[in-house]
């Protein structure tokens, strides 16, 4: 029995070593997104560095998503909805901003709908995982589910002002 415990732990302290790491790569594309969107001629051309720069953007909120999913434990199916309905949502809003034609609106929409389907769809069973948990404090699981979802919209925010894009909440 003593065995099975050290081979447990070793297994729990190989878990967190893996979330450590997983978190330090989701990390190096966040800072190496932000190096590339605050020096836009870094690759030698604007439009270049800004699509590099979001591309690395948008691995590292989906690089953070994982990992903080595996945290909570069976949280990666809300994290996972959220994270890729938001990043539907604003394909289909850069779609429409900068693509203002009748069948590209059309394409936009159909993508809209899978990403607010997919954050309704996350946000009910974040709602069911809070109420239905049985282990740990609930404030500590909606501080860290509330500490995802504001670092998923302030990603996607910067995502839209990287791309130029202005939305005005408060008209």
């Amino acid at each position: 029995m003593n065995s099975s415990v050290r081979v447990q732990e070793q297994n729990e302290q190989e878990d967190t070593k893996k979330i450590l790491e997983g978190i330090a790569v989701a990390f190096a594309f966040l800072v190496v997104g932000l190096v590339l969107y605050f020096i836009p001629d870094y690759l030698g051309n604007k439009y270049v560095t800004l699509v590099v720069s979001i591309i690395l953007l948008t691995i590292a909120i989906i690089g953070f998503s994982i990992e903080i999913s595996k945290t909570l434990n069976g949280s990666s199916d809300f994290t996972i909805n959220i994270v890729l309905g938001g990043l539907f949502v604003t394909a289909a809003y850069t779609l429409h901003y900068y693509f203002p034609i009748w069948w590209i609106n059309i394409l936009g929409l159909i993508i809209l709908l899978m990403g607010v389907y997919a954050v309704v769809l996350g946000m009910m069973k974040l709602v069911a995982y809070v109420f239905n948990s049985n282990g740990g404090s609930i404030s500590t699981k909606i501080f860290l589910i509330i500490t995802q979802i504001l670092t998923v919209l302030s990603a996607l925010a910067a995502i839209f002002e990287a791309l130029g894009i202005k939305v005005d909440v408060f008209k």
